[in-house]
Protein backbone atom coordinates (compact mmCIF):
# COMPACT_ATOMS: atom_id res chain seq x y z
CA UNK A 1 0.00 0.00 0.00
CA UNK A 2 1.27 3.49 -0.98
CA UNK A 3 1.60 6.69 1.42
CA UNK A 4 1.06 9.65 -0.27
CA UNK A 5 2.92 12.32 2.17
CA UNK A 6 0.87 16.06 2.02
CA UNK A 7 1.10 19.27 3.81
CA UNK A 8 3.95 22.33 4.20
CA UNK A 9 7.46 21.65 3.06
CA UNK A 10 10.01 23.62 4.81
CA UNK A 11 12.46 22.72 1.89
CA UNK A 12 10.81 24.74 -0.63
CA UNK A 13 13.25 27.89 -1.52
CA UNK A 14 12.03 31.07 -3.47
CA UNK A 15 11.26 31.14 -7.48
CA UNK A 16 14.42 32.71 -9.50
CA UNK A 17 14.28 34.01 -12.58
CA UNK A 18 17.04 35.01 -14.93
CA UNK A 19 16.62 37.44 -17.88
CA UNK A 20 18.57 39.48 -20.87
CA UNK A 21 17.12 42.11 -23.13
CA UNK A 22 18.69 43.51 -25.91
CA UNK A 23 17.09 46.75 -27.48
CA UNK A 24 17.61 48.93 -30.87
CA UNK A 25 15.78 52.40 -30.77
CA UNK A 26 15.35 54.48 -34.36
CA UNK A 27 13.45 57.88 -34.37
CA UNK A 28 13.94 58.05 -38.06
CA UNK A 29 11.73 61.50 -38.23
CA UNK A 30 10.46 64.22 -34.76
CA UNK A 31 7.64 62.22 -32.84
CA UNK A 32 7.73 58.80 -34.68
CA UNK A 33 9.81 56.34 -33.21
CA UNK A 34 10.71 52.53 -34.00
CA UNK A 35 11.75 50.23 -31.40
CA UNK A 36 12.74 46.38 -30.68
CA UNK A 37 13.53 44.51 -28.07
CA UNK A 38 14.56 40.55 -27.60
CA UNK A 39 14.01 38.72 -24.48
CA UNK A 40 15.10 35.92 -22.59
CA UNK A 41 14.19 34.60 -19.55
CA UNK A 42 14.31 31.25 -17.65
CA UNK A 43 12.60 31.13 -14.40
CA UNK A 44 13.98 28.40 -11.98
CA UNK A 45 12.58 26.55 -9.39
CA UNK A 46 9.10 27.57 -9.79
CA UNK A 47 6.63 26.48 -6.84
CA UNK A 48 4.38 23.65 -8.38
CA UNK A 49 1.78 21.17 -7.37
CA UNK A 50 1.96 17.29 -7.56
CA UNK A 51 -0.47 16.28 -10.32
CA UNK A 52 0.20 12.47 -10.34
CA UNK A 53 -1.70 9.72 -12.90
CA UNK A 54 -3.59 6.77 -11.37
CA UNK A 55 -0.45 4.95 -12.03
CA UNK A 56 1.91 7.15 -10.65
CA UNK A 57 4.00 4.34 -9.12
CA UNK A 58 4.52 2.49 -12.29
CA UNK A 59 6.01 6.28 -14.21
CA UNK A 60 9.47 6.48 -14.10
CA UNK A 61 9.19 10.32 -14.04
CA UNK A 62 7.70 10.16 -10.77
CA UNK A 63 10.89 8.64 -9.11
CA UNK A 64 11.42 12.10 -7.65
CA UNK A 65 8.30 11.71 -5.33
CA UNK A 66 8.75 8.12 -4.67
CA UNK A 67 10.42 6.46 -1.30
CA UNK A 68 10.50 2.63 -1.75
CA UNK A 69 12.19 0.34 1.13
CA UNK A 70 11.32 2.59 3.55
CA UNK A 71 13.28 2.32 6.43
CA UNK A 72 12.75 2.97 10.13
CA UNK A 73 14.03 7.02 9.90
CA UNK A 74 11.64 7.38 7.02
CA UNK A 75 8.53 5.86 8.60
CA UNK A 76 9.14 7.02 12.03
CA UNK A 77 9.31 11.16 10.19
CA UNK A 78 6.75 10.12 8.22
CA UNK A 79 4.40 8.82 10.96
CA UNK A 80 5.66 11.68 13.31
CA UNK A 81 4.57 14.52 10.86
CA UNK A 82 1.44 13.39 9.13
CA UNK A 83 -2.50 12.57 10.70
CA UNK A 84 -3.06 8.92 11.00
CA UNK A 85 -6.67 7.61 11.48
CA UNK A 86 -5.94 5.53 14.30
CA UNK A 87 -3.20 4.78 17.41
CA UNK A 88 0.71 5.60 16.41
CA UNK A 89 1.93 2.07 16.91
CA UNK A 90 -0.65 0.85 14.05
CA UNK A 91 1.26 3.85 12.04
CA UNK A 92 5.09 2.67 12.76
CA UNK A 93 3.89 -1.32 11.91
CA UNK A 94 1.61 -0.43 8.53
CA UNK A 95 2.32 -2.45 5.46
CA UNK A 96 3.98 0.46 3.46
CA UNK A 97 5.51 -0.51 0.00
CA UNK A 98 6.04 3.27 -0.89
CA UNK A 99 5.60 6.87 0.33
CA UNK A 100 4.59 9.67 -1.91
CA UNK A 101 5.73 12.70 -1.48
CA UNK A 102 2.82 15.05 -2.82
CA UNK A 103 3.30 18.47 -1.18
CA UNK A 104 4.55 21.53 -3.10
CA UNK A 105 7.73 21.46 -4.68
CA UNK A 106 10.02 23.54 -6.69
CA UNK A 107 9.98 21.44 -9.53
CA UNK A 108 9.54 23.48 -12.51
CA UNK A 109 11.21 25.23 -14.98
CA UNK A 110 10.15 27.53 -17.77
CA UNK A 111 12.00 29.06 -20.70
CA UNK A 112 10.56 31.97 -23.40
CA UNK A 113 12.16 34.54 -25.42
CA UNK A 114 10.62 36.72 -28.01
CA UNK A 115 10.76 39.52 -29.89
CA UNK A 116 8.37 43.04 -29.16
CA UNK A 117 8.74 45.93 -31.32
CA UNK A 118 6.96 49.26 -31.13
CA UNK A 119 5.98 51.87 -33.69
CA UNK A 120 4.42 55.57 -32.38
CA UNK A 121 3.39 57.92 -35.13
CA UNK A 122 1.75 61.27 -34.72
CA UNK A 123 -1.06 62.41 -36.53
CA UNK A 124 -2.03 66.25 -36.57
CA UNK A 125 -5.81 66.88 -36.26
CA UNK A 126 -8.11 69.53 -35.99
CA UNK A 127 -8.84 68.52 -32.13
CA UNK A 128 -4.70 68.59 -31.68
CA UNK A 129 -2.47 65.45 -31.98
CA UNK A 130 -3.08 62.25 -32.41
CA UNK A 131 -0.33 59.60 -31.64
CA UNK A 132 -1.37 56.23 -33.45
CA UNK A 133 0.83 53.49 -31.92
CA UNK A 134 1.34 49.52 -32.33
CA UNK A 135 2.80 47.22 -29.93
CA UNK A 136 3.81 43.76 -30.83
CA UNK A 137 5.28 40.16 -29.47
CA UNK A 138 6.31 37.28 -31.26
CA UNK A 139 7.15 34.67 -29.10
CA UNK A 140 10.25 32.69 -30.43
CA UNK A 141 10.13 30.23 -27.63
CA UNK A 142 7.34 29.09 -24.44
CA UNK A 143 8.63 25.82 -23.10
CA UNK A 144 8.53 23.90 -19.66
CA UNK A 145 9.66 21.04 -17.45
CA UNK A 146 6.96 20.40 -14.94
CA UNK A 147 9.42 18.21 -13.04
CA UNK A 148 13.28 18.24 -12.31
CA UNK A 149 13.20 14.81 -14.35
CA UNK A 150 10.88 15.70 -16.95
CA UNK A 151 12.30 17.28 -20.51
CA UNK A 152 12.06 20.59 -21.59
CA UNK A 153 8.94 20.45 -24.17
CA UNK A 154 7.62 23.79 -25.81
CA UNK A 155 4.32 24.28 -25.27
CA UNK A 156 3.86 27.41 -27.67
CA UNK A 157 0.80 27.41 -30.04
CA UNK A 158 -1.17 25.12 -27.33
CA UNK A 159 -4.54 25.65 -25.94
CA UNK A 160 -4.63 27.99 -22.98
CA UNK A 161 -0.62 29.14 -23.73
CA UNK A 162 0.95 32.42 -25.95
CA UNK A 163 0.83 31.93 -29.38
CA UNK A 164 3.87 32.63 -31.25
CA UNK A 165 2.36 36.45 -32.61
CA UNK A 166 0.45 39.19 -31.42
CA UNK A 167 -0.44 42.80 -31.81
CA UNK A 168 -2.07 45.49 -29.65
CA UNK A 169 -3.11 48.74 -31.06
CA UNK A 170 -2.87 52.22 -28.80
CA UNK A 171 -4.31 54.99 -29.65
CA UNK A 172 -4.27 58.43 -28.03
CA UNK A 173 -5.87 61.32 -28.22
CA UNK A 174 -4.39 64.52 -26.91
CA UNK A 175 -2.71 67.95 -27.19
CA UNK A 176 1.03 68.16 -27.83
Amino acid sequence: MPWFGTGGNSSLRPESAQSITASIAFDPLPDVSLSATYFHTVFGQRIQAVDLSANALDDSRNDWLVTRNIGSVERRQVCDRSQFAGLSDDCLNADVSALVDLRLHNAETLKTDGIDVMGRFPVNTRFGKLTLGLESNYVLRYAEAPTPTSPIASLLNQPHYPRGFSRAGQYRLGRA
